[in-house]
């Protein structure tokens, strides 16, 4: 059994680091031919190394429930291709595979983790992954997303004063409210409102009093979040309304300017919450009380150093010592068991993600649609970066989930609904190219 699961191990770490590669050549080709196989093999490099993963979490633990569960996750992905191939043949083949890739390493972690919470987070991205299925007919037909952006604002502002005032406080920010047993995270659906509230705003080349109205709305949300200390989405909402302003204006001074008055609001949130000074003192220097403040990021960071390349493997380090592991600090347990090949890999995922949807972007004629896929390409991309920053100390930890991987529900259903939306844009271009 030993050499089977070392084996094993160092196969997922072969096969990732192909599909990685595949999905280079698949992002940079140049014309249409291989398209087709390169598809097979990265679904095919995706079952196996789900299988690879699933076998090593059974025989690790003997436990008859990870074979069940494993059986109905590859019902899943193989539903959710099929699906996906039938009613939308000209969706980005890419995103869709890296969406499962990404989801196998998330239910791989979060089942070495806590097998529970990992079975719960599936019942959310099978609902989620279904769902879905209806949003690009919705982005296909339907064209008036571009009119509504007092309706966006109000909403969305409404759902994160909701929060200020009467939201569930968790690790010393307001990010919730409870409907029963189940708990909701508005903000993670108010970055989608968001990007379409600015899109609808700049869809036209705009005067300085439209400017500055986008800019007052988008201040009203920064403001709302910080007030919540939920510093992590504040910095979300700030650099996708930034990048957004910046495309939409081709005028370097606003966000500029922008980048000056947040830089000056930083300095002020510092000097205001001791909440931030916290964070931002052990960022520093957290050995300064490593047993309290420092303790989180110093267990991320020796989880990472500790799991070097090719990881401790499966249940063999302590990424269950990680504080809140399955959720803000999952790229830590994937880099102490699953290895940093892996965690690069996913790394490289998130970011050919992010590159194909700027493609997408750019090649949208319509300017709301332009604005749209670029403001969610950069919240995913600002999300990922946020998320790895901190658990690396680049940056302070602000408690932003990794998308698809971390544990959440709110952030899964919302993450889905981010790259339907893209999707739905992306099949409509191919539509309007095929009638050319």
């Amino acid at each position: 059994m030993e050499l089977y699961l070392h084996a094993a191990r160092y196969g997922m770490i072969l096969m990732i680091l192909l599909y990685v590669l595949f999905t280079l050549f698949y992002l940079f080709k140049k014309n249409q031919s291989g398209f087709s196989m390169l598809n097979y093999l990265q679904r095919l490099l995706l079952f196996l190394y789900h299988a690879a993963g699933s076998s090593i979490l059974y025989l690790m633990t003997e436990n008859q429930t990870i074979l069940i569960f494993y059986a109905f996750q590859v019902l899943f992905f193989v539903a959710f291709l099929l699906f996906w191939r039938k009613l939308y043949p000209d969706s980005s083949k890419m995103l869709l595979n890296n969406v499962c890739m990404l989801l196998c390493v998330g239910f791989l972690i979060q089942s070495r983790l806590n097998l529970d919470k990992s079975i719960r987070q599936f019942v959310i991205v099978a609902v989620a992954g279904i769902g879905s299925l209806l949003i690009p007919w919705i982005i296909r037909y339907f064209r008036h997303f571009d009119i509504g952006w007092f309706l966006y604002s109000v909403v969305g502002i409404g759902l994160l004063g909701l929060i200020y005032v009467a939201g569930n406080t968790e690790y010393g920010a307001k990010l919730s409210f409870s409907i029963g047993s189940t708990t909701i995270q508005p903000s993670e659906f108010v970055k989608i409102l968001f990007v379409f509230c600015t899109a609808s705003l700049l869809r036209e080349r705009q005067s300085f009093k439209r400017v500055f109205l986008a800019t007052a709305i988008a201040g009203a949300h920064v403001l709302l979040l910080v007030l919540s200390r939920d510093l992590g989405t504040a910095l979300v909402f700030f650099l996708a309304y930034l990048a957004m302003l910046f495309v939409a204006t081709q005028k370097i001074r606003y966000p500029a300017l922008g980048m000056l008055a947040g830089s000056a609001a930083a300095v002020g949130a510092f000097h205001l919450f001791a909440h931030v000074q916290t964070r931002v003192e052990v960022w520093a220097d957290p050995f300064a009380d490593p047993l309290n403040s420092g303790y989180q990021i110093l267990q991320s960071l020796f989880a990472i150093t500790t799991g070097g390349f090719f990881g401790m493997g499966l249940y063999e380090g302590r990424a269950a010592a990680i504080p809140v592991a399955s959720k803000d600090f999952v790229f830590s347990a994937i880099s102490e068991e699953m290895g940093g090949l892996t965690a690069l890999a996913v790394v490289f995922l998130c970011v050919m993600n992010m590159l194909q949807m700027l493609r997408m972007s750019a090649r949208l004629s319509e300017r709301f649609e332009k604005i749209v896929v670029f403001g969610l390409a950069v919240v995913y991309a600002s999300q990922v970066l946020i998320n790895i920053g901190g658990v690396t100390k680049m940056i302070p930890s602000t408690g932003i989930t990794l998308p698809f991987i971390s544990y959440g529900g709110s952030s899964i259903l919302a993450t889905f609904i981010l790259f339907a939306i893209i999707q739905g844009y992306y099949i409509r271009l191919e539509d309007e190219e095929d009638e050319l």
